[in-house]
């Protein structure tokens, strides 16, 4: 998978808790969110994971703190490991790779 290029699927993501379609998320989506997702489009995840690896990279789900291990079991989400992808010095976007 390091040879290909992400794409993206939202039909799963977390409405509830630390949302896309919460006001604040909402009123940064189109200029900061939206142009990263596009650019890491146009690389493979071997540029994402592997050579931006102090920005973006894996965590273990047992490393998680019991609120999000809870979202995880609350949306049914079984994964090893999520990824980490950064978006400014504070704010990061994650998500599960699916192959």
């Amino acid at each position: 998978y390091y040879l290909q290029n992400p794409s993206w699927n939202f039909s799963g993501c977390d409405k509830e808790e630390w949302s896309l379609l919460s006001d604040e998320v909402h009123t940064i989506f189109w200029n900061e969110i939206l142009p990263h997702l596009q650019s890491w489009e146009t690389q493979t995840w071997g540029n994402i994971l592997l050579d931006a690896k102090k920005q973006n990279h894996s965590i273990e789900v047992s490393s998680l703190n019991k609120i999000a291990m809870n979202r995880l079991v609350k949306l049914y989400i079984e994964a090893e490991s999520l990824i980490s992808l950064r978006l400014t010095a504070t704010h990061r976007i994650y998500g599960y790779m699916v192959i």
